[in-house]
């Protein structure tokens, strides 16, 4: 008694899925691959807008004006480091006298040199008893 019924309730869904649940997928499955193609489409096309009014004009007015511009700033600020830095040494020179010396301590110690200490010659090491001398 209930085979029928099982065999009638499985045609009924064998119809079902196949007329109804299958088309449905594929018409779902279609939707889905052109709702890619158009929102690609869409990305692609606003790529385009912004390439075309922003990066592309940002890009020549960095390359046409803000680069001379710059190189422009750059030569001023050295001319007026260079002129600052030429004023402070005149205004030292002035005020200390000629350029800054090395101190006196400092000129004593060169290990042997007569051109920083005086003209006092440098004193022999004497030779070690140990070694023999030729």
């Amino acid at each position: 008694m209930l085979t029928p019924l099982g065999q009638a309730a499985g045609w009924a869904a064998r119809g079902v899925y196949s007329h109804v649940l299958a088309p449905l997928g594929r018409l779902l499955v279609s939707a889905w691959h052109l709702a890619g193609r158009v929102s690609r489409a869409i990305g692609r096309g606003l790529v385009w807008l912004w390439r075309g009014l922003v990066a592309r004009p940002c890009a020549w007015a960095y390359r046409q004006v803000a680069t001379p511009v710059g190189h422009v700033v750059r030569e001023v600020w050295r001319t007026a480091r260079a002129a600052v830095r030429e004023a402070r040494a005149e205004v030292r020179r002035v005020l200390f006298g000629g350029p800054p010396r090395e101190p006196a301590r400092s000129r004593a110690r060169t290990l042997g040199s007569t051109t920083a200490a005086g003209n006092t010659p440098a004193t022999p090491i004497p030779a070690s008893p140990l070694h023999k001398q030729v």
